[in-house]
């Protein structure tokens, strides 16, 4: 489960009894260690996802169920209310398209996979910021990935800010709410147009 891929399927294995109920039992999901699991599960896809399930969230009762299940229950919930929205492209990182919707809901300008060189660009009045997830610590050297890429992206004017799988699965929110802060844009609305790339 520590590995990554670039697609994975996520099949829970689980579902209602006979008489329509969902039964307590979630093995190790359902344990102590059950919300940690679900995290490392739910980052492992570098491309795309597909959860295979055999029961809805509304199935769950929450008050009987470990966090580990009841987190997977909202992350159904939430794929079950965007049934109407466009697949994501190929190449993109859903969990920073999922950032961005929400810096956009704070009124910040965004732009994924920016001129094909940067995950996701956020602009706001003359600043622009990088942002980039731990994916991109397999397209290089540590070196390179964790310094000199920040280093020569500061120098060409952008603020950068690299941000984990984990925080981006556990509290998205407290990450736009971050970076929104970073800019200075925090409740405001007014952007403007993000730094051009070298050579542009």
């Amino acid at each position: 489960m520590e590995q990554s891929r670039d697609r994975v399927i996520f099949s829970i294995g689980y579902g209602r009894t006979p008489h329509g109920r969902l039964l307590s039992e979630f093995g190790a999901l359902g344990g102590p260690e059950g919300e940690r699991l679900l995290a490392v599960a739910m980052t492992r896809a570098r491309r795309g996802m597909v959860i295979v399930s055999a029961f809805k969230p509304e199935h769950v009762e929450e008050h009987r169920m470990g966090r580990g299940v009841v987190l997977l229950a909202e992350i159904l919930r939430e794929i079950q209310s965007r049934g109407g929205e466009a697949p994501l492209q190929d190449d993109s990182d859903p969990m920073l398209t999922d950032l961005a919707r929400r810096l956009e809901q704070r009124g910040l300008r965004t732009a994924l996979g920016y001129r094909g060189a940067l995950g996701l660009v956020v602009g706001y009045r003359d600043k622009g910021l990088v942002v980039e997830s731990d994916r991109a610590l397999g397209e290089g050297s540590l070196r390179e990935v964790l310094r000199q890429r920040p280093e020569q992206l500061r120098r060409l004017g952008w603020s950068y800010e690299r941000v984990h799988s984990f925080e981006l699965f556990a509290d998205p929110d407290a990450v736009a709410d971050r970076i929104a802060q970073a800019l200075g844009a925090a409740g405001r609305s007014d952007t403007q147009p993000v730094p051009a790339l070298p050579g542009a």
